[in-house]
């Protein structure tokens, strides 16, 4: 019987090291593999910034960044331009409407006596048309005075863009020429060590 009872203990005894055991082999795994990603995360991360940082760089040596921030300029002004000219649409179009309500109301004031009690209506009419088209017509003149101004404006930056792709266009060219004359200068010495290399072998 004590027997059994020490059999027993020792069976269960073995389990648990062996549960122990296994959890300890996958808690290291986990580990392991987390420091794993943390690193892989790291380098991309770092190789990330790098590759950007690169990239900044050789778009500031050849001004494409310039040329971009030029173009972000020619398309906001041009987005003011088309909202101030849509206004200015908009204002000459109820311009005209007005100015049609008065024909319409002027011709019907002459066709009613001055004793007809829709004369007053009419006239009451006529005099709220007159103040609704002398604001139209002032908001249309600022509305086409910012048009002309943001037209100047949009006309500036189109210029300026163009200048920076011009010097664009001359420094890639420079650094074209440069980088020819590199690849030359390294080819040919490449080619001499090579020849020294052979000759001095033979020798």
């Amino acid at each position: 019987m004590i027997r059994n009872d020490i059999l027993i203990k020792t069976r269960r005894l073995t389990v648990q090291i062996r549960y122990f055991m296994l959890y300890k082999y996958k808690y290291q795994s986990g580990r392991a593999i987390s420091s794993h990603s943390m690193s892989y995360s790291k380098i991309a991360t770092v190789l990330t910034d790098k590759v950007t940082s690169l990239t900044k760089q050789f778009d500031s040596v050849l001004g494409i960044s310039e040329v971009r921030s030029a173009q972000s300029l020619v398309q906001t002004a041009e987005d003011e331009f088309m909202k101030s000219r849509r206004c200015v649409g908009e204002t000459r179009i109820e311009l005209i409407r007005l100015q049609n309500q008065l024909r319409d109301l002027r011709s019907k004031l002459d066709r009613i006596p001055r004793e007809d009690e829709r004369y007053l209506q009419l006239a009451t009419e006529e005099h709220k048309a007159l103040i609704a088209e002398r604001k139209a017509k002032t908001d249309l003149e600022t509305l086409e005075t910012l048009e002309r101004d943001q037209f100047s404006a949009l006309s500036a930056a189109v210029r300026a863009a163009h200048e920076k792709e011009r010097s664009r266009a001359e420094r890639t060219k420079y650094w074209s020429i440069i980088a020819s004359a590199c690849g030359a200068v390294l080819g040919w010495s490449r080619t001499s060590f090579n020849f020294a290399l052979t000759a001095w072998h033979t020798q």
